[in-house]
């Protein structure tokens, strides 16, 4: 029930900032809409199922590889120096980056500063259109 009552404020509110809706039209809806508007900012933002499962991970996944950088060079390192031995004589190496690595992925705080960030990045792209890896080439080129 309270996502149909979203759906037809969010469609009315659309509808008034097309000019479909004068303001004075309906004072009753414009105010429940600017009350549930006013809930639903105050609610933690609502996380998809892709961004909760896939983009929020690949982003500790990135970050837990620079953290094990050090370990990423051995492991590297190990396989460029032994070519096709490097299935036996690189399990240190491997098993070293696996602990690192899961250690990192397993990390709630972690998870909690990539979810910020992304929640970050999605409000400054509905604010501006501009995904954010955009803004980043814009500020260097500008420079």
């Amino acid at each position: 029930m309270a996502k149909k009552k979203q759906s037809k404020v969010k469609k009315s509110r659309i509808q008034l900032q097309r000019g479909a809706l004068s303001p004075n039209e309906d004072n009753k809806l414009l105010h429940s809409m600017d009350s549930i508007y006013i809930l639903c900012c105050l609610e933690e933002p609502r996380l998809r199922h892709v961004e909760k499962d896939v983009l929020i991970p690949k982003m500790v996944r990135e970050k837990a590889k620079e953290l094990c950088s050090d370990k990423v060079e051995d492991f590297t390192k190990c396989c460029q120096q032994n070519g096709f031995f490097m299935v036996v004589k690189c399990r240190e190496e491997n098993a070293a980056l696996k602990e690192c690595l899961t250690g990192h992925y397993q990390d709630t705080t972690l998870y909690e500063e990539c979810k910020e960030q992304y929640l970050k990045e999605r409000e400054e792209f509905q604010k501006t259109g501009i995904p954010s890896k955009k803004r980043q080439q814009k500020v260097s080129s500008s420079m």
